[in-house]
């Protein structure tokens, strides 16, 4: 997967590219006005943004992912020409941290390979070279709760079995 990476920022590299060059020609264009901050941060979520995370559900190397991490920081402090913070920066512009973004991803892959479309040939291959989810960990065969009346008090272990 290091190659998605680097594919990735070299592709997000030239979208900040584009996105300096059209605010420069804008900036000295006597027709029009320079584009807004708020017009930047679009134009740069539009053409960088998508790059970082357009395969990051496919990366497994935490070192990969923290290098697309810190090329997108640096990617937004120039395209909105602030230095500083950059965890603050992404909270301001609304660009959630990319560990996030994969975490919602991964939980939408698994959800459809294994809820909406179990029977189909990608959710089979999902379901034998899946490494085992942080949650899997937990018995959904057996759960053992205290079971308690109105009053609250404890009277004894019941075993509750999914039917």
């Amino acid at each position: 997967m290091h190659l998605a990476t680097t594919e990735a920022i070299q592709h997000a590299a030239h979208g900040q590219s584009v996105t300096q060059a059209v605010s420069y020609s804008l900036r000295y264009d006597k027709k029009r006005s320079q584009l807004t901050p708020t017009q930047n941060l679009g134009l740069w979520k539009s053409t960088v943004l998508p790059h970082f995370l357009q395969n990051l559900r496919y990366i497994q190397s935490t070192t990969d992912v923290a290098k697309l991490q810190t090329s997108l920081n640096l990617s937004l402090a120039r395209a909105v020409h602030v230095c500083g913070d950059h965890t603050a920066l992404l909270v301001d512009t609304g660009v959630p941290p990319l560990n996030l973004i994969q975490y919602t991803h991964l939980a939408q892959l698994h959800f459809c390979f294994t809820k909406t479309q179990p029977d189909t040939l990608p959710a089979t291959l999902f379901k034998i070279f899946n490494k085992p989810l942080a949650f899997n960990s937990l018995s959904t065969t057996s759960t053992t709760l205290p079971s308690t009346t109105t009053s609250g008090t404890h009277i004894t272990n019941s075993t509750l079995t999914p039917s």
